[in-house]
């Protein structure tokens, strides 16, 4: 039997006065479980990282007095060379006029004198102690280095201990609703495809750099970040400046006018455009005719005069759209006013198309968990844009869009335990308040959180093994890009990567990775525009030429389960003097490497079952 969970009525309420300390206190509690099983010396780490930020401090005060006195040497040897230049000039234009007298000849020796002596000051005060500095700067830069690694000694064990999925980790002890997978199972994957229609891929224009897959009572969800490339036409502006001169009478003559005018051509030509977006997609067979989009209004929820006019207005709106839609011909798709205006006015989604349905998902408590997200400006308040499309949910947060999902375990690397603490807690605390307010939205509607799937109820979904095309995409974006990079692409533009085969071979995948990217050609357009001076000019308008390359290489990925460190201490070296074509990737148990589609490297397989026990870890669904 599944493990069925206590749903959360009021999602913001439970988040504030419960799972936001409580996910904090776990994520305190495992960071220190996690010095205690490093052995870390947490006095003797702190001793020396207040020895190592003295010195660093001393370091720093003598570096902006070296730049002091640099800068006050710059500005002597600008007064040297402005005294020698004007005294001589002041000194040989008073000797070949003294009858005007000695002024000038004695004012242009002083300003030598003056040089002179400045020049002596510099040589042989100034140019030491700076000197004195450098040296004691280069002194003070080792021993900066050398307290630095001292306390990086420190941490060894602890840095080397942090692994992918921590705070999935975390959650499994704290969040009563959430269950989030290892990996993007391709179960997971299959079931959302099958039953809920999921597309099996976003295009050959766009590629997952990550994904983050889990359910709520058995609904699967899953939160991908995508990079999708759109041919636009591109501007490009050229200028020159051209001169010319008019002629011009007066009572005194004739006099000539210069005239400049600055000429600009802009040309457009296609050219790449690249974008990136955080989504969030949900499954749940409730409601499932029923079709909507909402976006944020951009009100100040804060200003409760603005929100009541913005109310009003709606409200007139929906109720004109409301009467003409009294006229179709299908009732069901006829839209209807909510009771709660507020809520109509500030959710919007008046272009559902099943009001009976509507209102199955959007009670009187989903409404009021709904509004309860968008009136509070913290954490994010109304930042999110949401659609419903059968049994699909897609939410795209503003705060999402910013936000690193992947909990790379070098994000937490650090030479202060204390710091690193801070650090650790710290991200922690974004990740579950990040993913739970793109959950939050959802989880609003009671309905969502209390239908459960059939095949989840009776636990008869189906375990594949291996992995989804989101997984492979995701793997081959961390691997060098050179591997797949087509010979002529220009290096400076993103690849997208597309799966275009894959192939079971025991517990690895063989993939083939379809790999877009453009060769750039620097081009010139010429263009004729009239000046002011009555004459046709040519512009040059320097362009950019792209053409379409692409390259197909092979990879493979296998699950040898483990933790970041068993891999580090265990396989990396191992597989790298195996596999020549780039450096291997390993996060959350999943090890990607690139290969010859035909080759099933068997000798890199062996050699991993040799040195490392397998994890065997099932996907729960």
């Amino acid at each position: 039997m599944p493990d069925i969970k206590e749903p959360i009525y009021e999602p913001r309420k439970f988040y504030e006065e419960r799972l936001k300390q409580q996910y904090h206190d776990e994520a305190t509690r495992f960071f220190d479980e996690l010095v205690a099983s490093s052995k870390v010396d947490v006095e003797g780490n702190r001793a020396h990282v207040a020895d190592f930020q003295k010195t660093f401090s001393h370091f720093e005060t003598e570096k902006k007095n070296a730049s002091h006195f640099k800068g006050w040497r710059t500005f002597l040897i600008v007064l040297i060379v402005a005294g020698f230049l004007l005294g001589l000039l002041f000194t040989i234009a008073g000797f070949m006029h003294l009858d005007q007298g000695w002024a000038m000849p004695v004012s242009g020796l002083l300003l030598i004198c003056l040089g002179v002596a400045l020049l002596i000051y510099l040589v042989r005060v100034l140019n030491p102690k700076i000197k004195e500095i450098e040296t004691r700067l280069k002194g003070l830069e080792a021993e900066v280095q050398k307290k630095k690694s001292l306390c990086f000694e420190d941490l060894r064990e602890l840095n080397r201990n942090y692994d992918w999925n921590i705070p999935a980790q975390i959650m499994k002890k704290t969040t009563p609703v959430l269950d989030l997978d290892r990996y993007f199972h391709v179960g997971r994957f299959a079931y959302l495809v099958k039953k809920f229609g999921f597309p099996k891929d976003l295009g050959k224009d766009a590629t997952i750099l990550g994904v983050l897959s889990g359910n709520i009572q058995g609904n699967p969800f899953v939160l991908e970040r995508d990079l999708s490339e759109s041919i636009v036409e591109i501007p490009y502006t050229g200028s020159i400046v051209i001169t010319w001169t008019t002629v011009h009478s007066s009572k005194d003559g004739t006099y000539t006018v210069t005239h400049t005018e600055t000429l600009t051509a802009t040309v457009t030509h296609p050219g790449p455009r690249y974008d990136t977006q955080t989504r969030l997609i949900y499954g749940n067979q409730a409601a499932p005719n029923l079709h909507f989009s909402r976006r944020p209004t951009g009100e100040d929820t804060q200003d409760e005069k603005k929100v009541s006019r913005f109310v009003k207005k709606r409200s007139k709106i929906l109720d004109k759209k409301a009467k003409a839609d009294l006229m179709d011909d299908d009732p069901t798709t006829n839209f209807t006013k909510i009771g709660n205006e507020k809520f109509d006015a500030l959710f919007g989604a008046d272009n559902r198309d099943n009001e009976t349905e509507f209102r199955l998902l959007y009670t009187p408590l989903a409404q009021k968990n709904v509004l309860d997200l968008l009136m509070n400006p913290l954490p994010y308040g109304d930042d999110f844009v949401q659609v419903k499309e059968g049994m699909l949910n897609s939410i795209a947060s503003r705060h999402s869009q910013q936000f690193d999902y992947s909990a790379n375990p070098d994000r937490f690397v650090h030479f202060s335990v204390d710091a690193a603490k801070a650090n650790f807690v710290s991200y922690c605390d974004d990740f579950i308040r990040s993913l739970y307010f793109d959950l939050a939205p959802l989880i609003s509607i009671p309905l969502y959180q209390t239908h459960m799937p059939d095949e989840y109820i009776a636990g008869t979904m189906d375990d594949f093994s291996n992995f989804s095309t989101f997984e492979h995409e995701v793997m081959a974006n961390s691997l060098d890009p050179a591997a797949f990079r087509p010979e002529e692409a220009d290096p400076s533009l993103p690849l997208i990567l597309k799966v275009s085969k894959a192939e079971k071979d025991g517990k690895d995948d063989i993939v083939q990775i379809h790999a877009y990217s453009f060769k750039t050609t620097p081009r010139t357009d010429y263009v004729s525009k009239l000046g002011g001076d009555g004459h046709m000019h040519t512009i040059p308008v320097h362009w950019v030429q792209y053409d379409r390359v692409e390259r197909e290489e092979g990879m493979v990925v296998s699950d040898i389960g483990g933790t970041n460190r068993s891999y580090a201490d265990k396989i990396d070296q191992a597989i790298r003097s195996f596999v020549k074509d780039g450096a291997p990737h390993y996060e959350r148990g999943l090890l990607a490497y690139p290969a010859n589609g035909k080759d099933r490297n068997e000798a890199i397989r062996q050699q991993i079952l040799s040195i490392f026990s397998k994890e065997k870890e099932g996907v729960k669904i």
